[in-house]
């Protein structure tokens, strides 16, 4: 999950992403690791589905198209491969 928080860093870095919308992204963030910690994959799954929706509904203005889709895309890995396992 901390790939997640670099990849976040990269993009307020590029002005793509608020920081608002970060520190929202972050929380759930820490609450997937914290599942991934405990083992319990379910709520791993509930957290970046969580990240998945917020991201998808954050206005323009909060996060640009490129920034979304990137995002989307590593969020979307995660989920992949907690499904593979």
């Amino acid at each position: 999950m901390r790939y997640l928080s670099v990849d976040l860093d990269d993009l307020v870095a590029a002005r793509s992403i608020k920081r608002s919308l970060v520190i929202d992204i972050e929380n759930r963030i820490d609450s997937a690791e914290c599942a991934q910690l405990r083992g319990n994959v379910t709520e791993q799954r509930n957290q970046l589905q969580s990240i998945r929706r917020l991201v998808i509904s954050a206005p323009p203005s909060r996060i640009d198209s490129q920034a979304r889709t990137e995002f989307i895309n590593e969020v979307d890995r995660s989920l992949q491969s907690l499904d593979q396992s």
